[in-house]
């Protein structure tokens, strides 16, 4: 019975942890801009990201012309029967493309921290080894307002207002809201 509590409270801040972030994150991107605006360009490998790329000349700055010469080469590589033009087909292949080279490196860096044989596998008790230390331990304890060993509703709620209020108030660029 303990051990299906344990798993179950480790399973529940995993979720947490990366399931409340990344909605908050969506839901602010929509908000400011919607999923290809300013939020999301610089959240998915916008300028910041491939500043080094984009900046030609080397000069430390990006110019509208290696703005508009770098969004021509992307258009170019996205267009896969090179018509000149960007189909929803070839669109969603490129978001597939990008989501599958994020998922390669996130599980690349979980092997690597979560993995304590380095036998290339996880073991449920390795998971649990791992994310029963630290920020998930810590996580469940602060969201677990009443101190009873499981997550309401209402507690997830409330971290979820947390880590937003939280997040503007760090200048998260979550838009400019005064």
């Amino acid at each position: 019975m303990q051990k299906r509590n344990i798993a179950y409270t480790l399973a529940v801040t995993a979720l947490l942890v990366g399931g409340l972030g990344s909605a908050a994150l969506a839901d602010k991107a929509r908000e400011h801009g919607g999923e290809g605006g300013p939020m999301g360009m610089m959240m998915m490998g916008g300028p910041l990201a491939q500043f080094d790329v984009i900046d030609t000349d080397k000069d430390g700055k990006l110019s509208p012309d290696e703005m508009a010469a770098h969004r021509a080469a992307r258009v170019a590589e996205m267009d896969g029967d090179k018509d000149g033009k960007i189909s929803a087909a070839e669109l969603e292949a490129a978001h597939l493309k990008m989501a599958n080279d994020m998922a390669k490196t996130r599980s690349a860096r979980m092997m690597e921290r979560l993995d304590g044989d380095k036998d290339g596998t996880l073991t449920v008790a390795e998971m649990q080894e791992q994310m029963g230390k630290g920020p998930g331990r810590k996580m469940m304890k602060h969201v677990d307002a009443d101190g009873d060993g499981a997550l309401s509703r209402a507690e997830l709620e409330a971290a979820r207002d947390w880590m937003m209020k939280r997040g503007h108030k760090r200048g998260h660029g979550f838009g400019d809201e005064g």
